[in-house]
Parts: structure tokens; C-alpha cells; sequence
């Protein structure tokens, strides 16, 4: 009768499953979702913040190049002192004299005081030059794009990996639970002689063995803790917890989806820019036209006298112009950088042929590893279906003292180890479906 009063309380035991966690410090951990996690990376992520410095960068550069297109203005005072006056030699024969004389042009003190402005007409060069700091920016903003899908990648796998290693440790701390019940009451059992000692020895091995490993685990995720708090800018004293997502996996790809990736739309937008290069240098041998006046007052004295009253010490200078600069020979520079202009193009054009060819390839594999992965999980689920019906038909069979505890610790093994596979099969589906909508240029839609 003890016997089976001991044995009906072991398999209470094994039956039991904690489904609480413990309280203490639990109001200093805090639960973040992935886009949580995404916002914080967004928001503190130094990379993110040094590519949108360029974006703005951009910005001004195009408003820098626009600005020389009104008209320029400037005022300016010169006030010089001549030490040495220039001279010139001219024919006597002007001044009724024979052979030639020296005169001085000029005086010693020279002040000039006026205003300058220009202003550009036509520059082919210049205006392709406006365009190419446009198309930057469109450029400096696909950078950004690529960045920002780089951060919601990394931070959703860390995520998922996370949660998966939540959930493994949960698995593992039920499993110590009721194994550490089961070694009291099979110690209990034995020093009553209603078991043997090897049946307990057995139990503390498995126990060993399930400590490594939760103890490796434990490790793995406080490392990708501490990895989520540096991506995305939390304070290492502070405990998190990651929620699991709910993933979809009606995901639907055609056989040009890759095409879609942002990182092809950039490739996309340096050919642009080196085919605007390639006119800029082609149009450097136009002419270029501009528009010049001046008006400026000119002082000239003998002695510095130019704010005493009297006679005028000013006069009034004044003109309106066109400027007209037409290359001609250049020693074939403008010619090269033509040249080397097309070479740019060229270049881009093979490396985006070859981009595209290794994208398709992305999004094939992805497709692959996706219908793998999904396999695999499907099995896992069966194999958790068959383990755990193995042990609920090996702990009926311990009750009624037909099975041994070496049979039914076989099972509860089996079993965690499935349930573990199924989890970690989860995540690497999970993960394959991430590839696949990056693969796709998805990874920012939902």
C-alpha cells in the first residue's frame, strides 16, 4: 500500500507543470516586440545616423550648386600707396621734343570703392552639374532606405533567434522542474526500499546533463541581450524580454521579385549619375556665357587728402558687359575625361548585369531554404505529437508498475529534445522567410 501511495505521488509529480515564473525582479524587466526594438535601433543607431548626415549633406550640396545661378554681388574698397610710380617711355615727337621721353602714369595714393556682378547665362557643364547633385540626393535617400532595411533585418533575426532561446528555456527549466521532483521522490523511494539506487543515479545524470545545457543556453541568450541593448541603444543594467511575433508565411514572390530590392534601385541611380558625369565632361567643350557690371569710384592723389573739401577727388567709373569663353584646344584632357567618363558607365552596366544575376540566385535559394525549412517544421510537430503521446502512454504504464523509471526518463527526454528541435525548427523557418522577403525587396512591408 505504500508503495503505491508513493508511486501515484511520483506520477502527480511528473504530470505537474509549472506554469508560473518567478516574481522577484520582475518589475525591473521590460517586454519589447520587434518593431520596439526596431524604433530604438532607428532612433539610436550611430550608422543610421552618419547616412542620413549624408542625405543632408546632399542637400546642401545641390542648393550650393543652385545658388550660382542668380546673380552674384559684391561690394569692395581698395585704398594703395604707390612707392615707386610706374613709368612709360613715349615719343618725344608728342610733346614737340626728339627721341623718346620717360613719364610717370599715375599717383601715389589709389583708392578705388565700387560694386561688382555677374551673373551666368548658359554653362552646359554647370547645369548637368545641378542635375548630378540632384540625382544625389535620390541617392543619398536610397542609402538611407538600405540602411534602414538593414537595421530592420538584423534586429528582426536577433529578435526571433531571442524568442526562440526563450522559449528553449522555458522547455528546459519544466523539464529540470520535474526531474528534480522526480529525484526526491525516487530518493525517497529507495531509502524505503520501494527502488532502486541506480534509478536515482540515472535521474541525477539526466539532471547533470540538462544543467550543462540550460546553463549553455542561458549563456547564448544573455549574449544576444546584450547584443539587441548595443543595435539598439539600451542600457546593458537593464533586463529585457523579447515577444514572439506572429509570422506570416503566405508570402507570394514572381520570378522578378528581386528586382524590387532597394539595393538594385541604388545600382540604378549610380548609372544614372555616371551618365550625367559622362554629359557633364562632353558638354565642358561648349562655350560658356556671362553676363558682367561694375560701377566703382576712382580716387587718385598725390597726397592723402581724400577727405578734405575743395577740388573733386572722385570720379565715376562705370560699365556693362557679356563674357564669352570658348575652348578650343585643351591637350586633349577634356577629350580622356570623356573617355574615362564612358569606361564609368561601362563599368556600372556589367557590375549591375552581374547584381542582378547573384539577386535572382538570392531569391531562388531563399524559395528553396523556405519549402525546406517548412518541411522540417512540419515533421518536428509530428515527432512532438508521437513523443509526447510515447509518454503519456510509458508514465500510464510507470503507474501501473508495468514500465520502469529508465523507460518513462527515456521518454521525458525524448520528448524535450523534440519539443526543442520543433522550436528551433520555428526560428529557422522563420529566419528563411525573412531571407526570402529581403531576397524580394519586402523587408520593410508587412
Amino acid at each position: 500500500m505504500k508503495r503505491s501511495v508513493i508511486i501515484k505521488l511520483l506520477t502527480t509529480v511528473l504530470l505537474v507543470i509549472p506554469c508560473f515564473t518567478t516574481l522577484n525582479g520582475q518589475e525591473l524587466t521590460r517586454e519589447y516586440s520587434v518593431n520596439q526594438l526596431i524604433d530604438s535601433a532607428m532612433a539610436n543607431n550611430h550608422n543610421l545616423k552618419l547616412v542620413k548626415l549624408e542625405t543632408d549633406n546632399a542637400v546642401y550640396e545641390n542648393r550650393d550648386m543652385r545658388s550660382k545661378l542668380v546673380p552674384q554681388i559684391e561690394g569692395y574698397s581698395t585704398l594703395s600707396y604707390s612707392y615707386a610710380i610706374p613709368k612709360a617711355v613715349i615719343p618725344g615727337v608728342i610733346v614737340g621734343q626728339e627721341g623718346n621721353i620717360t613719364v610717370e602714369f599715375g599717383t601715389k595714393y589709389n583708392w578705388n570703392s565700387g560694386f561688382k556682378a555677374s551673373q551666368l547665362i548658359y554653362s552646359g557643364s554647370y547645369l548637368a552639374g545641378i542635375k548630378i547633385t540632384k540625382e544625389m540626393i535620390n541617392a543619398a535617400k536610397l542609402k538611407e532606405r538600405v540602411a534602414n532595411e538593414e537595421i530592420v533585418y538584423n534586429i528582426t533575426l536577433l529578435a526571433r533567434l531571442t524568442a526562440s532561446l526563450q522559449e528553449q528555456q522555458s522547455v528546459l527549466e519544466q523539464s529540470l522542474e520535474n526531474l528534480k521532483k522526480m529525484e526526491r521522490v525516487a530518493s525517497a523511494m529507495a531509502e524505503n526500499g520501494l527502488a532502486r539506487k541506480t534509478d536515482v543515479s540515472r535521474i541525477s545524470v539526466e539532471l547533470s546533463n540538462l544543467s550543462i545545457e540550460q546553463e549553455n543556453l542561458n549563456s547564448m541568450l544573455e549574449q544576444q541581450y546584450n547584443m539587441i541593448k548595443l543595435l539598439c541603444g539600451l542600457n546593458y543594467s537593464t533586463k529585457i524580454r523579447v515577444q514572439k511575433e506572429f509570422v506570416a508565411q503566405d508570402l507570394t514572390t514572381d520570378a522578378d521579385s528581386y528586382k524590387d530590392r532597394t539595393e538594385l534601385m541604388l545600382m540604378n541611380q549610380s548609372l544614372k549619375l555616371a551618365q550625367l558625369k559622362l554629359t557633364s565632361e562632353k558638354r565642358a567643350m561648349t562655350p560658356v556665357l556671362a553676363f558682367f557690371a561694375e560701377h566703382y569710384y576712382q580716387g587718385m592723389r598725390d597726397k592723402f587728402d581724400f577727405f578734405q573739401s575743395g577740388e573733386k577727388k572722385f570720379y565715376n567709373v562705370g560699365m556693362i558687359g557679356l563674357n564669352l569663353s570658348v575652348p578650343i584646344f585643351g591637350g586633349f584632357e577634356k577629350r580622356y575625361k570623356v573617355k574615362k567618363a564612358e569606361i564609368g558607365v561601362n563599368q556600372i552596366n556589367v557590375q549591375k548585369s552581374l547584381t542582378e544575376r547573384q539577386f535572382e540566385k538570392e531569391m531562388n535559394d531563399a524559395l528553396i531554404d523556405v519549402n525546406k525549412n517548412r518541411n522540417i517544421y512540419n515533421e518536428n510537430k509530428k515527432i512532438v505529437d508521437m513523443t509526447n503521446d510515447i509518454y503519456q502512454k510509458t508514465l500510464e504504464s510507470y503507474k501501473q508498475q508495468v514500465t520502469p523509471l529508465t523507460d518513462l526518463l527515456i521518454a521525458e527526454n525524448n520528448l524535450t529534445m523534440s519539443r526543442l528541435k520543433k522550436i528551433m525548427a520555428e526560428y529557422q523557418l522563420n529566419a528563411a522567410i525573412l531571407n526570402l522577403k529581403k531576397s524580394t525587396g519586402k523587408i520593410n512591408k508587412n
